[in-house]
């Protein structure tokens, strides 16, 4: 069998959409990204004939405190870049859904509204106590074996590499409230 997807012009000369929400985010083809209680990445798209040169996205934890970021760059007909979004404020809500709209096309009026907003239902990362007490064990290739903690801002916390083979290594950290990732 066989299929054959053409496409004519651009319906609309001014219109930008949002593409999909990686994090945060419940999509499979995601899940190794989440969950996620930091910056938000979100993809746009230029679906119209004009060059994408600025844009308002406003986004936020669905009944919360929404957020604004200005993008610009230089985005043609179809094309979609990731964007990195500052951390919004996630405790202002307990809804477990993202929601994210762009505005503002070139600072006009957006032609067609209907592809503006994406809703992404997410899980909560798991809230633990402060004192946590990290256990590791390398294997017969220490040099294949590290991990680190870092917080929101992307401070190192703890950078564990270069070990012994077969050996076990606790490291005790008393964490303040904030996100934290850990990278094995």
């Amino acid at each position: 069998s066989n299929q054959l997807v053409t496409y004519g012009p651009a319906n609309f000369t001014l219109d930008a959409a949002m593409d999909y929400v990686k994090t945060p985010s419940k999509r499979t083809e995601f899940q190794r990204l989440n969950p996620l209680c930091n910056e938000p990445v979100i993809a746009i798209k230029n679906t119209g004939s004009t060059l994408l040169t600025s844009l308002t996205i406003t986004y936020g934890r669905s009944g919360g405190t929404m957020s604004t970021f200005n993008w610009t760059g230089n985005l043609d007909f179809l094309q979609s870049p990731e964007v990195i979004l500052p951390q919004p404020a996630w405790s202002s809500s307990n809804v477990d859904e993202f929601v994210a709209y762009v505005s503002a096309p070139n600072g006009q009026v957006d032609q067609y509204a209907f592809n503006d907003t994406l809703r992404s239902p997410f899980n909560i990362p798991a809230q633990l106590p402060s004192g946590l007490i990290f256990e590791f064990k390398t294997n017969n290739y220490p040099s294949h074996n590290s991990y680190t903690l870092k917080d929101a801002a992307g401070n190192v916390i703890i950078n564990v590499a270069g070990q012994t083979a077969n050996t076990i290594y606790r490291d005790t950290v008393y964490l303040t409230n904030d996100c934290y990732t850990v990278n094995l």
